[in-house]
């Protein structure tokens, strides 16, 4: 069994529930946006978002799930060329993804005793320049206009919104999950006799 099998299966049923409702809900939000706005999406926002909820490995997988939406719909969709370039932007774009993820975990651990909204501000604010900073490089050697001053002002309050809105139904969610929990009737524990023992 995988060593991310066995993590899953250590978690509790709140927990694992609470990481599937964060999951489930920026892939959602990586939909929605990749088509709304043709495929620009906030790819900080929601990998702050895994970073401050999921375990790191989760939120890897999760935000690869992100890209993958993204590329789906870009390709499928909205008529990207199948060239070398664009496929390297799609490289360039999920090496981002994962390092601004990650950098807002770093951040997150950093700031762990901080207050929530300084820590969510600090983690997206970090992975915001981790992404961008990776697509600026990339644009070096793809020659690309993916850093144009222009864009940044709109991406930043696309992703401060994602961020925010996300952030928001995903703790709705969370609670009403950890409610519908503690109605359930707990299961008690199966017995390790063998067959066949006395009744108890």
């Amino acid at each position: 069994m995988s060593r991310a099998a066995t993590t899953w299966r250590t978690l509790g049923r709140p927990a694992r529930a609470s990481a599937v409702v964060w999951i489930a809900g920026v892939i959602l939000a990586a939909i929605l946006t990749s088509w709304i706005f043709t495929c620009v999406t906030p790819f900080a926002a929601l990998g702050a978002v895994c970073a401050l909820h999921l375990r790191r490995r989760a939120a890897a997988l999760a935000m690869t799930g992100v890209w993958l939406a993204n590329q789906v719909i870009g390709f499928a969709f909205l008529g990207y060329p199948h060239d070398p370039t664009t496929l390297a932007w799609g490289g360039a774009l999920l090496i981002a993804t994962l390092a601004g993820t990650g950098g807002a975990a770093i951040t997150a651990a950093l700031v762990r005793r901080a207050g929530t909204a300084l820590r969510g501000g600090l983690a997206v604010a970090v992975a915001y320049v981790t992404v961008q900073g990776v697509i600026a490089v990339a644009g070096l050697f793809l020659h690309g206009d993916a850093f144009s001053l222009a864009l940044q002002r709109e991406l930043i309050l696309l992703n401060a919104g994602t961020f925010a809105v996300v952030l928001v139904v995903g703790h709705a969610l969370d609670r009403l999950l950890a409610r519908a929990d503690r109605t359930l009737p707990s299961r008690r524990p199966t017995s390790s006799r063998p067959s066949g023992g006395l009744p108890v």
